[in-house]
């Protein structure tokens, strides 16, 4: 796929939302469908671990905003300098509610369970084959582990 502008390095400076909606779109077409996806807000991320030998897969989602403080600055009365740079701290860790998910995994999923609370949640199996649940409620990670032995 040939993208005619430098789309990362735009998004990089001016944080325009369409490009990244633009990027996301790009390399979906090109992927083709994702084996995770979710209605999660724009910094929360998946991954999706397989465990064979446990018959398992764990999914991991992860929601915290990040905050940019401080910058590029010069400090030193004394004569040196030393130069700092922004960080992104996370302040605040609010509830997520109403995580909708959708896995495409090749195997029978028998039962799904929310970690650590060991606590069983419902799931559909569509027509197109893909696993859905919702999660209700969580802060900062919840473990997702999708049973298949």
């Amino acid at each position: 796929m040939y993208l005619a502008h430098p789309v990362f390095k735009i998004y990089r400076y001016l944080g325009a939302v369409a490009y990244r909606q633009y990027i996301t779109k790009a390399i979906r077409r090109l992927l083709g469908p994702s084996v995770a996806t979710t209605n999660l807000p724009a910094a929360g991320r998946v991954s999706l671990m397989h465990q064979p030998g446990q018959g398992r897969y764990i999914l991991h989602l992860l929601y915290a905003n990040t905050i940019l403080r401080g910058g590029k600055a010069q400090l030193s009365e004394e004569g040196y300098v030393r130069d700092t740079n922004g960080v992104e701290l996370i302040e605040d860790l609010p509830a997520v509610y109403g995580t909708k998910v959708s896995l495409a995994i090749p195997q029978e999923v028998k039962r799904v369970n929310l970690q650590p609370q060991d606590r069983g949640i419902a799931f559909v199996k569509t027509d197109d084959g893909r696993i859905e649940l919702t999660i209700e409620e969580f802060t900062c990670h919840q473990m997702v582990v999708l049973h298949y032995k």
